[in-house]
């Protein structure tokens, strides 16, 4: 048990049991489906090669850009609209770095166990919702509803927030994927 009381909250959430064991299995399977590069991917993935999790370096990506475009969206709606197309762009740049910090992340989460994948699982679905706020938001942004892209800019910002923190609780507090020295 956690000494953080949001850990505990989601530690008693039953009804993740079923997307933590079949979301597991799942992604396990579809290694293993590949043969030898399914294995290689999954190395790759995990970070074998750089030496630590790929994950939490990546993971900069998505959560940088879409820093930036809530700055620049404060700035615009401030009346400074030369900063939309530097916000629509941050929007873009993050949902691309999202796609690889997901995979590994995915990757990582299916060879955990217990409390640190029952947090995992909130996790990724936080990410999952950030991600689906930002793709709304750009679509609302090219179609020329900017104040609609910007509220769900800023809806997404907010899970992208819960999310890293659930993020710093498994590397910190559960020390899920660390090495000690």
């Amino acid at each position: 048990m956690s000494d953080n009381p949001i850990v505990n909250a989601i530690e008693r959430q039953d009804w993740l049991e079923p997307v933590q064991r079949e979301g597991s299995e799942w992604i396990k399977r579809a290694f293993a489906a590949c043969g030898p590069q399914g294995e290689t991917v999954k190395k790759l993935l995990h970070g074998e090669w750089l030496g630590h999790p790929l994950h939490s370096a990546i993971t900069d990506v998505p959560v940088g850009s879409w820093t930036v475009a809530a700055a620049l969206d404060v700035l615009s709606l401030s009346g400074q609209e030369q900063y939309d197309a530097g916000a629509d762009a941050a929007v873009l740049v993050g949902l691309l770095g999202a796609v690889p910090a997901a995979l590994s992340g995915m990757t990582d989460w299916s060879e955990t166990k217990g409390s640190p994948q029952r947090l995992g699982a909130i996790h990724g679905i936080l990410n999952i919702a950030a991600a689906a706020s930002y793709l709304s938001s750009y679509a609302a942004r090219k179609s020329q509803r900017r104040g609609f892209g910007r509220c769900l800019g800023f809806l997404g910002f907010g899970f992208v927030l819960a999310s890293a923190y659930l993020g710093g609780e498994l590397t910190y507090g559960l020390r899920v994927n660390v090495k000690d020295a």
